[in-house]
């Protein structure tokens, strides 16, 4: 009985030390490269005072684990007419910073704009395509859905 105890005993302690560093190393996602160009080369903007039409270019510079940031260059479509407000003067188009960050699940997609109230949320699917949501609230409140593909 003392030795078929001591196996048993012996066998728990095994099974308590491995089998916890097993599962959290298989918990770790790994991270799509997120670093290149992504554009949405028409996009659908809801204001207040209607809808505009918008391209959009995002560029990845850096990346670490889940961890991005770059900037994302923007116009309106219609070149004459501007877009929104920035600083109180209107534009039709603008470069702005981001950092971004990719969640848990490994597809989750969370963005926030530099020097701006907008945030994006959404989701990876496949290793070349990024589905954001961007809502940014305020005097100026907007809204878009972007569908961006990665550029070869």
């Amino acid at each position: 009985m003392g030795t078929l105890y001591r196996f048993m005993l012996a066998s728990v302690m095994l099974f308590i030390l491995v089998v916890p560093s097993s599962l959290k190393a298989g918990s770790q996602p790994k991270f799509v490269n997120m670093v290149g160009n992504w554009v949405d080369n028409e996009y659908k903007v809801y204001l207040h005072t209607g809808h505009k039409i918008g391209r959009i270019e995002f560029h990845i510079k850096e990346q670490d684990g889940p961890h991005f940031r770059g900037f994302h260059v923007w116009e309106h479509i219609d070149k004459g007419k501007p877009l929104t407000t920035k600083n109180g003067k209107f534009i039709t188009g603008d470069k702005e910073p981001f950092v971004g960050i990719i969640g848990f699940d490994g597809k989750s997609i969370t963005i926030a704009e530099q020097d701006d109230t907008g945030v994006l949320h959404g989701e990876l699917v496949g290793e070349n395509t990024m589905l954001l949501i961007y809502e940014e609230p305020g005097s100026n409140a907007m809204v878009f859905r972007l569908e961006l593909k990665r550029k070869p």
